[in-house]
């Protein structure tokens, strides 16, 4: 496997803070519990089926994904998805409960 830190995966375009706020003035986190959907401070060319891979580098994974495990993406936006454990399955719930650290990506 590769070590994606020392392969340049997180850089501020490739990486995202979990708790950040999406904008100063919108409450909403990167990661939204409600609606299950991680919020990219970046656009992801992802489509609905996807697979990525799921990295928490420097701290505890978002609630419900586990670190280096490949996922689906449902597409939202082009900058906002959601996960699922096989294609076409039922969205993941997410939580923030134990989510920690800086560096997090979907490679």
């Amino acid at each position: 496997m590769v070590d994606t830190e020392q392969a340049g995966f997180y850089s501020p375009i490739s990486s995202f803070i979990p708790k950040q706020k999406v904008t100063a003035d919108d409450p909403t986190l990167r990661v939204d519990v409600n609606t299950e959907i991680i919020q990219l401070p970046y656009k992801h060319w992802l489509n609905t089926g996807d697979a990525v891979r799921y990295f928490a580098s420097d701290g505890n994974p978002i609630g419900g994904l586990t670190s280096n495990k490949t996922y689906y993406v449902v597409r939202q936006s082009d900058s906002s998805l959601q996960l699922t454990e096989t294609p076409g399955g039922a969205v993941i719930d997410l939580n923030l409960d134990t989510t920690s650290g800086n560096k997090h990506a979907l490679v």
